[in-house]
């Protein structure tokens, strides 16, 4: 396996002057990761757990997994549905963090109070927008601030959250910090976030929030669901259109309209395969399949009801 600073001198580059924008990346906190052991002269692993992890009583928490460590994490689920083992990451700060429930749990109850690592005035400033424009997610997230996303609940309240995708595995952490309310969920699987998005809407409305940001990809479940049944059903119309003697006209214009929706549909089909990933695919694993399915459908039909005579 590669060192993070082996990594780290491919990665890093620079794709933007500092503070003209927002880009989700793990690349930073890898960065951050090197920082750390020029300043202090220690590997990462050991000053995150003498200085952070254990005085927040995180005592199981662990950058360093030992195959001895009982119990071991499960084996995890990647996008596929594939069982995948455990995986371990060149870089630890972006995704290296092995931990119970319970220790997230504990990091979260951390920040809502002073405590030996923040004080309140550093929790107050974490929880502050760096910046509001922060793209696609910002259909579900208002901004983003040091390390968490930022949302105004419909009751005006201040929620603060962060999630974690891996190589089978999927997490959240959901917080309000007004009320002492927190949720930790940890599962070991890419299909994850729909189960997420249902189970932080449960819990919201448990305890007396309207709702969240991350329940809106339950609308996306149902949008997609909508889309895909379009998609069918439009098949299913051109199909019968084909086999029937209603239609006798030719129109070269139409055919041209339905070659290009055709054309257009396969070309993002295309380039959707050949993506290493997709935010899309990973937010809705099996729908996203549901839905290139019937887009490639639909494209072979309408491409057939052009060549073939009506």
């Amino acid at each position: 396996m590669p060192s993070n600073r082996d990594v780290m001198a491919g990665e890093a580059v620079l794709m933007r002057e500092p503070g003209t924008g927002f880009w989700y990346s793990n690349t930073g906190y890898n960065l951050l990761e090197v920082l750390i052991e020029d300043v202090t002269g220690q590997s990462f692993s050991d000053y995150m757990r003498t200085e952070v992890l254990l005085p927040l009583g995180m005592e199981s928490a662990t950058f360093d997994i030992d195959k001895a460590v009982t119990p071991y994490p499960p084996t995890g689920y990647n996008l596929k549905g594939e069982p995948v083992p455990v995986y371990l990451y060149p870089s630890k700060a972006s995704g290296g963090l092995f931990a119970t429930a319970y220790d997230i749990a504990r990091f979260a109850a951390s920040g809502m109070q002073e405590n030996p690592v923040l004080s309140i005035e550093s929790i107050n400033r974490m929880y502050q927008p760096e910046s509001n424009t922060i793209g696609i997610y910002g259909l579900i997230f208002d901004a983003y601030g040091f390390g968490h996303y930022i949302e105004k609940l419909p009751n005006g309240m201040l929620s603060v959250s962060h999630g974690g995708q891996g190589n089978g595995i999927m997490t959240h952490l959901q917080a309000v910090p007004e009320t002492g309310d927190a949720i930790v969920l940890l599962t070991n699987s890419q299909r994850s976030w729909p189960f997420i998005a249902y189970v932080l809407s449960d819990w919201a409305q448990w305890r007396g929030f309207p709702s969240v940001g991350m329940g809106r990809i339950i609308w996306g479940h149902y949008g997609f669901c909508i889309v895909i049944g379009i998609l069918i059903s439009a098949s299913l119309l051109v199909i019968l259109r084909l086999v029937s003697t209603y239609y006798q006209q030719k129109r070269a214009g139409f055919r041209l309209l339905r070659v290009s929706a055709a054309s257009i549909l396969l070309g993002i089909q295309i380039w959707c395969a050949c993506q290493k990933y997709l935010f899309i695919t990973s937010v809705f694993p099996i729908l996203s399949v549901w839905l290139g399915g019937a887009a490639f459908v639909f494209s072979i039909v309408l491409l057939l009801s052009v060549v073939l005579p009506l």
